[in-house]
Formats: structure tokens, sequence, C-alpha cells
């Protein structure tokens, strides 16, 4: 198992966060093909080239199948699903309170939150390379792979120059 204080895909703003996304991303259902994608990777590769920490408020997701099982397991986990009139259909966020003082409006510190983009039966590529605004935002990390392998090497560079573009962003 890969040491979760070495991944920066992980660098949350709390210890309880990172508790609770490995415990998320160790049971996920079978069908549920999940990535991470936007800030959260982006975030952890800017740590890795400029040891440089960014605050990391929540990590968008994109589901490409099994949707409707992960949408369930979220809830048994005590995630609470949260509409947004002005979203898409497909986009849903997903909270979770960290501790017992956590309140609606309070700081990312006492929440885990998934921006959710719910596309099953596309690919990531196909999802990254229709939504993405920035050249930075073009990487995904798979969910289920998070503690497998180092982070780095999960990481799928959907847009050419991603990457690049990170590292040469100071």
């Amino acid at each position: 198992m890969y040491d979760i204080s070495q991944n920066p895909a992980l660098n949350y703003n709390s210890k309880e966060a990172q508790i609770e996304l490995r415990r998320m991303t160790s049971h996920l259902p079978s069908k549920a093909e999940v990535y991470l994608i936007g800030g959260s990777v982006r975030n952890a590769l800017f740590r890795e080239f400029h040891q440089t920490v960014l605050t990391q408020r929540d990590y968008a997701q994109v589901v490409v199948n099994g949707s409707a099982e992960y949408r369930r397991y979220l809830a048994e986990l005590g995630f609470v699903e949260r509409q947004y009139p002005s979203r898409q259909d497909e986009q849903v966020v997903f909270s979770k309170a960290l501790n017992n003082t956590a309140q609606l409006g309070d700081s990312y510190t006492n929440w885990l939150v998934f921006d959710m983009h719910t596309v099953d039966g596309t690919t990531i590529e196909d999802n990254e390379i229709n939504n993405v605004c920035f050249t930075i935002n073009g990487c995904a990390i798979k969910a289920s792979e998070l503690y497998n392998t180092p982070w780095e090497t999960a990481v799928i560079q959907i847009l050419p120059t991603a990457v690049q573009d990170i590292k040469t962003n100071s």
C-alpha cells in the first residue's frame, strides 16, 4: 500500500479528510469508474514541481460508469447529496461533515466535498477534452488507483501540454 503521507494528491485541509477519502476509495463499488480531475490533480502536480501547497477546497470528480451505484455508496458512507439549481443535470455535490462542529457554510476544513459530474457510458478522455477550460486542469487520476501505486504514475495527462504547463507555471 502506498503511504498516505507521501501522496500530495491527498494534501487535504485536515487529517480527517485524508482518512475519509482513503476509506471511500478503498471500497468503491465494482461498477463505479471514478476519476479525480481538475484542481486536486493540478494542485498535487504543482506541489510536486514547485514545493508549494495550494489550498484544496474540494475534489472534482467525473464518474464515467456506475454512477448510480457510486451515489448509493456515498450515501451509505454518510455523504449528503446537494443539488444546485444552476448546475447541469449530471452535476451534483456530495459533502460529509468531518467533525461534530461542522455546519453548512463552514470552511472546507470541516467538510469533505466532492463536486461530481456523472456521464455514464463515456470515457475520461472524452469528458475532459470537451469540458476542460484551462490546460493545467487537463489531468485525471483514477480514484481506485490512488493507493496502489505512487500517485504520479497514476496521473492521466489528457491535454497534451497539461503537465508541462504546470511545471513551467510558477
